[in-house]
This record gives C-alpha cells, sequence and structure tokens, in this order.
C-alpha cells in the first residue's frame, strides 16, 4: 500500500488529484473547507460543484476535518493562491 495523503483542497484539481492518487495506490483524504458540501460529496461520491459526472471512489475519504494531516506522510495543497496563507495558518 501507498503513503497516505491528504489533498486540502477540494476543488476541481484537488478532486482529480486524490482520484490519480488512490489509482496509485495511496491511501487518500480529501480535505473540503465546508462540512456541509464535505458531507454532501462523501454521500454522492461526486463533486457536483467542480467536478461534475466524475465519480468519487469508496476508497477516497472526504472529510472537513483539518487534523487528519497528522497522520499523513503526504500532504498536497490544492486551494487557490487567494486561500493559500489562510489554510497554512491553520495547518
Amino acid at each position: 500500500m501507498g503513503d497516505r495523503v491528504a489533498v486540502v483542497g477540494a476543488g476541481g484539481w484537488g478532486t482529480a488529484l486524490s482520484l490519480l492518487l488512490k489509482d496509485k495506490g495511496h491511501d487518500v483524504f480529501l480535505w473540503a473547507r465546508n462540512p456541509e458540501y464535505a458531507e454532501l460529496m462523501s454521500r454522492k461520491r461526486e463533486n457536483e460543484r467542480y467536478l461534475p459526472g466524475v465519480r468519487i471512489p469508496d476508497e477516497v475519504k472526504v472529510t472537513s476535518d483539518l487534523s487528519i494531516i497528522r497522520d499523513c506522510s503526504v500532504v498536497v495543497l490544492a486551494v487557490p493562491s487567494h486561500g493559500m496563507r489562510e489554510i497554512c495558518g491553520k495547518i
């Protein structure tokens, strides 16, 4: 099994990266800023807003809990540049 990877940012880019990393054998967590949207993505297994029509496999864990990065050996930041300072401060 590959690394435990956190993809921080559940836009189109972050979602696509999480799928690619899962396909490479990694244990992937996809972090979304909005708890309600994270729950919706987790339930529907789709990012309807930013990557409609693409299924998120059950193996990709969608969460709004940023503490998941503590248990990951790799953290991928996939947030827009205007949000980078804020998210790095939280990390």
